[in-house]
């Protein structure tokens, strides 16, 4: 696997070196490609619109919100492009973060990523003599995924390659109506609850982090690092849950139903889970992780207190009953405990 990276950093600094005397002269979008491996290797090129044309054109029909009649794009494949270009298979690709100039992010990863394979650059629609302004020179589309992680005119991607199967995993548990993430809720005039996205990262410790909000309809999405996050609040709906929102915020990044934030395998619980709640997050967070690890993992559960006190760690035994109820598993422990600060879960694969 690494033999096969330091090839292809080779085969992009090559590409890079060629492509940067266009960057200025042509639309496209930088590529910056970055792996797991040690040393840490990274590499950029860039890729113009006059690339994407000379690829094979093909097309795909699909119906807009609104269900209106289907719309037939015309562009060329993402995958087709990656390996042509910069010889790159999607295969090798762990997480894919696209930029557009707005400030507008969509990260591809984990179980979203089978959607790479029909990835477009669109570049026209049928019976349209020219693409809308609205999408700048091109808009990048996954027809099988929502319209949130499409973006209209990339200006960079990040591609980041990596190993499938980790070692061991520590993962820490918190809960909103804790002292330290209560006491930064604060109401607007109205006397809503709100709460600035950039203070929960200062609490998680993960400022300079992407993070991931999850819905209660399974929507599992991730926001990368960006000036833009500064500007996000979440804001409670009726039901408990909260919207994500913000001044100057693209209408892409706002999403309703939040139930939880995650940031560099810490957990942020905003509010009780329902039921319904529950299975979304053993289904979309929990046995997600758990894809990285062979069946008979090892698990622990340890208890933190807010005086930095830790209650010996508890082995799991590995079960589908464990996998299916891990929320109340660790609500459970939270309640034998008074001033918990919060809980660690540990995976090893040993």
């Amino acid at each position: 696997m690494n033999i096969l990276l330091m090839c292809l950093m080779i085969i992009l600094k090559g590409a890079s070196s060629q492509d940067k005397s266009h960057a200025e002269q042509a639309a496209g979008f930088y590529v910056e490609i970055r792996t797991d491996s040690e040393p840490e290797m990274t590499m950029d090129a860039f890729i113009d619109i006059t690339s994407i044309h000379d690829l094979p054109g093909e097309s795909v029909s699909i119906k807009d919100s609104e269900g209106k009649p289907d719309r037939v794009w015309i562009g060329a494949n993402l995958c087709l492009l990656l390996e042509k270009k910069l010889g790159l298979s999607c295969g090798l690709i762990k997480k894919i973060s696209i930029s557009a100039p707005d400030g507008y992010i969509s990260v591809i990863s984990g179980e979203l990523l089978y959607a790479l394979e029909t990835g477009m650059c669109a570049y026209a629609i049928k019976g349209e003599t020219k693409l809308p302004p609205k999408y700048g020179y091109m808009r990048l589309l996954f027809p099988q995924l929502r319209a949130m992680y499409w973006v209209n005119a990339p200006d960079k991607i990040i591609i980041e390659l990596g190993k499938a199967q980790h070692t061991s995993e520590h993962h820490a548990f918190y809960f909103l109506e804790n002292e330290n993430f209560n006491r930064i809720i604060k109401k607007d005039l109205n006397g809503k609850p709100y709460i600035a996205m950039a203070d929960i990262l200062v609490n998680l410790d993960a400022t300079r982090q992407p993070f991931r909000i999850l819905t209660e309809d399974g929507l599992f999405r991730e926001y990368g690092v960006h000036y833009i996050n500064r500007r996000l609040v979440l804001q409670q709906e009726p039901s408990g849950a909260w919207k994500m929102t913000g001044i100057a915020v693209p209408l892409g990044l706002k999403t309703r139903n939040i139930f939880l934030i995650t940031a560099q395998n810490k957990v942020l619980f905003l509010k009780p889970l329902s039921t319904a709640e529950q299975a979304v997050f053993n289904t979309s967070y929990f046995q997600n992780i758990m894809k990285n690890f062979p069946d008979h993992a090892e698990m622990t559960l340890e208890i933190v207190l807010r005086d930095g006190r830790r209650v010996p760690a508890q082995k799991i035994k590995p079960s589908i009953e464990f996998h299916q109820n891990l929320y109340r598993v660790i609500d459970q422990q939270r309640s034998n405990y008074a001033n918990v600060d919060h809980i660690v879960l540990t995976i090893s694969a040993n």
